[in-house]
């Protein structure tokens, strides 16, 4: 798909003190993309995220999304976060809850709110909790809780961190092939430790250590995968992040 692209990193650098996160990355988006980005812990996925957020700003290089600063597009960017810690006795309800997601720049009011947050419940599969107290929700409950609420405000970029981590394994149907539903309207962008998984469903994949590995391609050469973890890996192992062939240094 051509066109403005939706996300636009040149040489994007931050660090935490002294420890690096990214150095110079860069990274395009185009509008429908479905990307998945893997790599090992602390390889700065997460940061990543904040950066296109605006939650974070880089150290050098620029950012756009949409055209615009990241904060200035906030508003259409719906964010799902690895973990939720909250106080989980707060009187709130799952529909309440979800609602929220609807407040703030370009979010739907009134009737479009409520009927969004129908819609959301819905996708989710979360009618019949709607009502419920979200601290007595199940793990996977309040991850798709929180996918929800991002969905609220139409949001044009999703951008998901970990999003199965917590998940029931029996929902009725595979967030992921959701997730293949909403890449059909929005552009999605996925972090995940499941190589196996996320590989059969997003378009294209990306890896991430620091330094960013990105050819827009779906194909997974072992490459770039010892590229981003430094070591051979085993592209089968089913069920684990990476399966280490061989001696490997320490990075």
């Amino acid at each position: 798909m051509t066109g403005p692209p939706v996300v636009s990193l040149e040489r994007v650098s931050f660090a935490y003190g002294h420890t690096p996160a990214l150095h110079e990355v860069d990274f395009e988006l185009q509008a429908g993309d479905f990307v998945g980005i893997i790599g090992p812990n602390a390889g700065g996925k997460t940061t990543l995220l904040k950066l296109i957020l605006g939650l974070l700003k880089p150290d050098s290089g620029s950012i756009q999304v949409f055209g615009m600063t990241p904060l200035e597009a906030r508003g259409r960017v719906g964010y799902v976060p690895q973990y939720a810690r909250f106080d989980r006795s707060f009187p709130i309800k799952v529909r309440s809850a979800i609602a929220m997601g609807a407040l703030g720049r370009g979010g739907p009011k009134g009737a479009a709110a409520v009927e969004a947050v129908e819609r959301a419940l819905s996708r989710m599969e979360l009618t019949d909790v709607a009502e419920r107290q979200i601290g007595a929700l199940s793990g996977g409950q309040l991850q798709r809780t929180l996918i929800a609420r991002a969905l609220v405000a139409g949001p044009s970029l999703l951008l998901l961190d970990e999003p199965t981590a917590s998940l029931d394994t029996r929902i009725g149907r595979s967030v992921y092939e959701l997730l293949e539903e909403l890449a059909e309207e929005i552009t999605v962008v996925l972090v995940s430790h499941d190589i196996g998984v996320i590989s059969r469903h997003v378009q294209t994949i990306a890896c991430l250590n620091v330094d960013m590995h990105y050819h827009h391609s779906k194909e997974l050469t072992p490459e770039m995968v010892e590229a981003a973890y430094g070591c051979p890996v085993d592209l089968v192992a089913h069920g684990h992040p990476h399966r280490v062939l061989g001696e490997h240094g320490q990075q």
